[in-house]
């Protein structure tokens, strides 16, 4: 239950007969003096910045409906009315005992309070007392009504835990992403357990694990702090706890017979701040463990690396640290808010080669953090989305892929700052293709099909396909019913499935004709033989890539080379001829010490396409 908090100071009803004129005095119906009498008791220190005040009402018996009493209390002995507060007490009309609680002392302070009781039209205060008391660990402000301590860091940290009363307690034990307590953690109690320990139903970002959804921080409603405390309280992320780790200094100790961490600000300016982590243990199956020797708090950040696992900080008396564990176990939970005056001066800035992909390409996105001039890597926080998803899909790293022609808004969001740009994606046939012209029957284009540059391999393709594939077998080939002996076209043997005697791809399954169209086309066989025999073959390795550099021995185009990509020290780049009587097709063949041009392979399997197109001469 929530409780109210105030800034000012706390105090205690003090007991006091106050007097009055005749005219004022109530009176019963036999003529008894009917005026409250209240005494003040004690003043006792709580946990941080609490104090709680007992008051006896002296008399009479029971006080009369429209009365209040409580509390006036001041840091000036003369209670000003603009230095005054007021809390009343919850005292049922009836005598006896009663406590006040305010929350908010401020440390070392000294208060004046007195008790009172008010009818319509009298005050009745008790004696002027005063009280003060410090507290080790200093509340900076309030949050929905939660205390919280300004470290200087990104984030405000509460001054307990989730389910506490005071920063000593250890609170309540919560799965991961779950919102409720129970009586037992493990994985067939989850909330995101679907049968098996690798098959969640939410946060996943690896098909082993369940559907991805590339969700990798909890949203609010699956956040206990947010649930709990409303307002802008969550849970810490990974980052936020090591900014915690390595910006305070860490001193195991004890508060009110607590073990635990006192954790102070190492921030200039901030060095007199501190919260206080209990040693909480944690919670597995129906049992609580280390309670006193160990320390165990949830982050919000799951484990990037594709696992049923989330981040948690644990600490001993002696060691502290950010480790992962499987999101079913019971741990503590202490809430964050945003530091508003950490966020002044931080700006997005994204970063992208092109406002152009190609279709079924994927361009990778960066965004930098920029605060004081300073780049900051806080990418397990950063959210990535696209508000066309069916045009360019966006993964959790910003790796967008064009999946149909047309726009889509690409939007990366880190706390309340968001910046968005524009992708536009294309199809190959769009984009206009270099070609470098050797002397040749042909001009020969300057990138493999499905390459963004001279460096890039491409896509793969069988021969007459036009779209790359995952399985490159007979049983996933087009033009035949799953076996090499019933070829549907391009075939000359009877032997081997229906025979039409085309021998060279027709247009329509010319993959260089349908990705980038125009004039392009696959190179033949023979212009293949006339590419090898009439230029110069030079291994060597461009940007990483290893190949060929082929050079021109044409007359007057002696300058004029072309590089050939090898995938892994060789390849083969299929050529638009059949080999007759075969299931196979042509192809052109490269290794570091050795290139031909009428090399073949079975035609289902996937090899590089480099378009070619006429030359006017």
């Amino acid at each position: 239950m929530k409780r109210i908090q105030y800034l000012s100071a706390i105090a205690v009803f003090a007991s006091f007969f106050a007097g009055c004129d005749d005219e004022n005095v109530i009176k019963d119906t036999n003529g008894v003096n009917k005026d409250p009498k209240v005494e003040t008791v004690s003043a006792e220190k709580g946990s941080l910045h609490e104090v709680s005040i007992t008051g006896i009402i002296i008399s009479p018996e029971s006080l009369a409906p429209d009365y209040e009493c409580g509390v006036e209390y001041s840091t000036d002995a003369t209670f000003p009315s603009n230095n005054t507060s007021r809390q009343k007490a919850e005292i049922n009309n009836a005598s006896g005992n009663f406590t006040v609680t305010i929350i908010g002392v401020t440390s070392s302070q000294k208060y004046y309070y007195r008790a009172y009781c008010i009818n319509q039209l009298t005050y009745y205060y008790g004696e002027i007392k005063d009280f003060s008391f410090t507290w080790e660990i200093t509340q900076s402000g309030t949050e929905n009504n939660y205390a919280y301590v300004d470290l200087g860091l990104s984030v405000k940290w509460a001054t307990m835990n989730v389910g506490s009363s005071k920063p000593e307690d250890y609170g309540d034990y919560y799965a991961w992403g779950e919102t409720m307590t129970k009586s037992t953690y493990d994985w067939s109690t989850y909330k995101y357990y679907d049968g098996s320990e690798s098959k969640l139903t939410k946060y996943v970002i690896n098909d082993s694990y369940g559907a991805p959804d590339y969700k990798t921080i909890l949203l609010p409603e699956d956040d206990v702090a947010h649930d709990k405390w409303g307002g802008n309280w969550r849970m810490p992320t990974i980052r936020e706890f090591k900014e915690l780790l390595d910006s305070c200094s860490w001193e195991w100790t004890a508060v009110n017979s607590v073990n635990g961490y006192k954790v102070t600000s190492r921030i200039s300016g901030y060095e007199d701040n501190t919260i206080f982590l209990p040693a909480t243990g944690y919670r597995l199956d129906s049992d609580l463990d280390q309670v006193g020797f160990y320390g165990s708090y949830w982050s919000s950040s799951i484990i990037l690396g594709g696992t049923g696992s989330a981040w948690y900080l644990n600490f001993y008396s002696n060691y502290h640290s950010m480790s992962g564990s499987s999101r079913f176990g019971g741990r503590c939970i202490r809430p964050v808010c945003p530091s508003e005056k950490w966020m002044e001066g931080i700006s997005l800035r994204l970063n992208k080669e092109s406002d152009e992909i190609l279709l079924g390409r994927s361009v990778k996105l960066t965004v930098e953090i920029i605060k004081n001039d300073d780049i900051n890597d806080y990418y397990s926080e950063i959210i990535w989305s696209s508000d066309n998803p069916t045009v360019a899909s966006v993964d959790i790293n910003g790796l967008v892929v064009g999946v149909s022609k047309g726009e889509a808004n690409i939007t990366v969001t880190w706390r309340n700052l968001t910046t968005t740009c524009k992708i536009t994606v294309i199809e190959e046939s769009e984009v206009p293709h270099e070609y470098v012209d050797l002397g040749l029957s042909v001009n020969w284009a300057t990138l493999n099909v499905g390459a963004a540059n001279k460096e890039e391999y491409g896509h793969f393709f069988a021969w007459g396909e036009t779209e790359p594939k995952s399985t490159y077998d007979w049983s996933s080939y087009k033009y035949c019913q799953s076996s090499s002996y019933s070829l549907t076209k391009y075939n000359t043997n009877s032997n081997y499935g229906l025979v039409d005697g085309i021998t060279t791809l027709e247009l329509e399954d010319d993959v260089a004709h349908m990705k980038w169209g125009g004039d392009w086309r696959m190179p033949t066989e023979y212009e293949f033989f006339e590419l090898r025999k009439n230029c110069t073959w030079e291994w060597t390795t461009i940007n990483g890539a290893p190949g060929y550099k082929v050079t021109s021995n044409i007359t007057g185009y002696e300058d004029r080379s072309i590089f050939l990509q090898a995938v892994g020290g060789y390849c083969r780049y299929w050529s638009s001829s059949l080999l007759l009587s075969t299931q196979n097709a042509y192809c052109f063949y490269l290794s570091p010490s050795n290139y031909y041009s009428s090399n073949y392979n079975y035609r289902y399997l996937g090899h590089f396409v480099r378009p070619v197109c006429q030359s006017d001469k």
